[in-house]
Formats: C-alpha cells, sequence, structure tokens
C-alpha cells in the first residue's frame, strides 16, 4: 500500500479550512441571537 503524505495533508489541510469557515459563519449566527424579557416582549406586540 503506497500513501502519498503531500496528498493526504493537502486533503486535511482543506477539510480543515472547511470546519473553520462553518464554525465562523456559526459565531456570526450566534451573535445574531436576542433574547427578550416578557416586558420588551409585551412592548413589542402592543400589550
Amino acid at each position: 500500500m503506497n500513501v502519498n503524505i503531500d496528498t493526504d495533508i493537502d486533503l486535511n489541510i482543506q477539510k480543515v479550512d472547511e470546519l473553520v469557515s462553518k464554525l465562523e459563519a456559526l459565531e456570526d449566527k450566534s451573535k445574531m441571537l436576542c433574547f427578550l424579557t416578557p416586558e420588551i416582549f409585551s412592548e413589542i406586540r402592543r400589550m
């Protein structure tokens, strides 16, 4: 069995890059989360 180290390393680097970009996208989405208190919610709903 022959293993090409260059190819394996390049493939792993590519996978890591993909995971990093997905993690960054998740972090951006998590910053958009906003929790409302009952008071704020009632103001929004004009109750």
